[in-house]
């Protein structure tokens, strides 16, 4: 795909980092969907006899990588405002 007028650097670099901060919200939206509903609790195992229980395990690890905190962007996942 070619763009009219080009791409530059600066703009491939803000698409990445929104894309990345959309992401994230994604999983931390999801997350916080799964607390408030009672599938887990932070810091305890999450409930077994639940359908797509596996999927919960993913969700709660990628939250807990803090792949943010990693990239040097503006990180607010935790409270902080880090650059």
């Amino acid at each position: 795909m070619r763009f009219d007028p080009p791409l530059t650097e600066n703009i491939r670099i803000r698409l990445n980092a929104a894309g990345r901060w959309v992401n994230e919200a994604a999983v931390v939206f999801l997350v916080a969907t799964l607390l408030d509903h009672g599938v887990f609790q932070d810091g305890q195992h999450h409930r077994d006899d639940l359908d797509g229980h596996d999927h919960v395990d993913i969700a709660r690890s990628l939250r807990a990588s803090g792949s943010c905190r990693r990239s040097g962007l503006p990180c607010r996942c935790d409270g902080s405002r880090r650059r």
